[in-house]
């Protein structure tokens, strides 16, 4: 029996892992992220904080506005020592 609980975890894990892919690509906004997916902005926000938390993005104010980027792998292996 598949609880509502885990389904929502996999659901956050999926749009992590989404988001991760479009953002190494290209650093973007909350705004665009969520045009993008066609997610409604708090579930992009939760989302991108996740990975914030995670140490595997960062935000930077770009012209009035927070732009998420991907941390390099070499500043996770130094993060790490």
């Amino acid at each position: 029996m598949e609880s509502r609980y885990f389904s929502s975890l996999s659901a956050v894990e999926n749009k992590k892992e989404i988001l991760l892919k479009l953002l190494r690509i290209e650093a973007d906004t909350l705004d665009n992220l969520g045009r993008t997916t066609g997610w409604n902005k708090e579930d992009t926000q939760i989302a991108l904080l996740q990975l914030v938390v995670d140490g595997k993005i960062k935000c930077r104010n770009a012209n009035g506005r927070r732009v998420y980027f991907v941390v390099p792998k070499n500043h996770l292996h130094n993060r790490e020592n």
